[in-house]
């Protein structure tokens, strides 16, 4: 099935074909911080690992 088909095109084919063809693909995302991702994936494994002890301890 093609998705054309399922909506109703404000651009007649000829205009939809050049405009596919004139937008560039997307930039590619630079890839994160890798301090800062460590940062946050242990400042959340610390919230986890307290959360699990205060319901531990107050069972």
């Amino acid at each position: 099935m093609n998705s054309d088909d399922l909506t109703m095109p404000v651009l007649d084919p000829a205009q939809l074909a050049e405009l596919r063809r004139s937008t560039d693909p997307a930039p590619a995302a630079a890839p994160p911080n890798a301090a800062a991702w460590l940062l946050m994936m242990v400042l959340g494994l610390g919230i986890v690992v307290t959360m699990l002890g205060l319901v531990v301890a107050w069972s």
